[in-house]
């Protein structure tokens, strides 16, 4: 009889967990179809999937090669809005499963709830234009090798520590450190396990110095520096989620302490995920891309919060229809900061992408084609899709088809440009 009850209530308890896991991700979801479709749909305009010898030499240039092909690979299907959402919510919901069962395997009594905190750490990464979708990627990979090899053997997983990590570092980055930590959750007693421990984080880094690549760039690798992504420390908070979701995995045996805690980091990372003025500048630009002009023309006409690329994208749609002089007239704007947009040493790239849309529009040429080779070799890897494809229609326009059908061509051996670029 008692048995019966202990089993009734370890039910109840998992059915609770599972609900709040279940709340969660359904939050996720709506957050990032709301507040950050276009954030994500971003990523693939400026990266692109493509085994050509070149674009394969400067992956395994790099650490994480690995991940960072699979990883673009996912990314091209970002094109499509509900396709970003999901692949996603998946990448999320693998992290969140993975060190569940990890959790589960080294003993913890509640692993279903504390195993959400880097999930929440992790969408919020994700919102920023430049951390790539192949850094998530590297963390689920990390956490399910994990889970298939660590805590079975005490040599094997000093082997693991020793050998693994540098390896595994080669193949998915900084989350090799993860790794790492998932097979000390079997041996922290172990003080055998810590110096193996210490010896395999000095090799990985190691590595990284034999990549000539810097101190910093080989502690956040396939993230890169210098562009749209979050501060160093906020990008170590997805590995300290990891850390803190096995310390209270392990320790805190009560949904009551988990849940709040869930909770609260929850609001924390939508309230700093939100950022309207970006998302309505990619909204305006990504139509612009994909042709959608009504709906530029409709987004950009609504907006007053002054947002620079909606009074851009607004004359240019007056520009596309004729009523351009009309338009300025009625929003009374200053021409020169309106109809021209700065491509300077202290612009953003977000402007180097987008100026090329008027200057074709105009029939410049020259600074048409300046703007997108200049989009192009700003970009990590110097792949954009969507510059490739303005250089493939800049070449058309002025008559350089050599040039142009050099673009298309490596525009048709993706999935998503395939068809239009024959």
């Amino acid at each position: 009889m008692f048995a019966f009850k202990i089993y009734d209530m370890q039910k109840k308890n998992l059915i609770y967990e599972g609900a709040v896991a279940v709340i969660l991700f359904a939050a996720v979801s709506y957050f990032l179809a709301e507040f950050a479709p276009y954030r994500l749909g971003f990523k693939e305009q400026i990266s692109m999937s493509l085994l050509s010898v070149d674009h394969l030499k400067w992956y395994f240039s790099h650490p994480a090669s690995l991940a960072a092909i699979a990883g673009d690979w996912l990314t091209q299907f970002y094109w499509f809005k509900g396709a970003a959402i999901t692949i996603t919510v998946l990448l999320l919901a693998m992290v969140w499963l993975g060190l569940a069962m990890l959790l589960k395997r080294a003993g913890s009594k509640r692993p279903v709830v504390p195993a959400l905190l880097p999930v929440l750490t992790e969408m919020s990464l994700l919102t920023w234009l430049n951390y790539p979708v192949s850094a998530t990627l590297s963390m689920a990979v990390a956490i399910w090798m994990g889970v298939l090899l660590a805590g079975r053997n005490r040599m094997v997983d000093m082997a693991l520590l020793c050998v693994g990590v540098p390896l595994l570092y080669v193949a998915v980055g900084a989350h090799a450190f993860t790794f790492a930590l998932a097979v000390m959750l079997f041996r922290f007693r172990d003080g055998a396990s810590w110096m193996a421990f210490v010896a395999g984080l000095i090799l990985m880094l190691g590595i990284g110095r034999v990549y000539n690549i810097s101190f910093i760039q080989s502690l956040i690798s396939p993230i890169p520096t210098g562009f749209v992504t979050p501060a160093i420390l906020w990008m170590s908070s997805s590995i300290l989620a990891v850390i803190v979701s096995m310390v209270v995995g392990l320790y805190a045996d009560r949904i009551w302490i988990t849940v709040p805690l869930v909770a609260a980091l929850s609001g924390l990372s939508f309230w700093i995920s939100v950022d309207k003025n970006i998302e309505l500048s990619l909204d305006l630009a990504t139509n612009a891309y994909k042709g959608n002009w009504d709906r530029v023309y409709a987004s950009a006409a609504r907006d007053h919060t002054g947002n620079m690329y909606a009074t851009y994208y607004y004359n240019l749609c007056n520009a596309r229809n004729g009523r351009l002089a009309d338009g300025l007239f009625r929003r009374k704007q200053a021409t020169s900061e309106s109809l021209f947009l700065s491509v300077g040493q202290n612009s953003s790239y977000l402007s180097v992408f987008v100026y090329s849309d008027a200057l074709l529009e105009m029939g410049d040429i020259s600074q048409a084609t300046d703007c997108a080779l200049l989009g192009q070799t700003i970009m990590p890897g110097g792949y954009s899709t969507r510059m490739f494809r303005r250089l493939a229609e800049v070449s058309m326009v002025a008559g350089n088809y050599d040039v142009a059908c050099k673009y298309l061509d490596m525009l048709a051996h993706t999935y998503v440009h395939g068809k239009w670029a024959r």
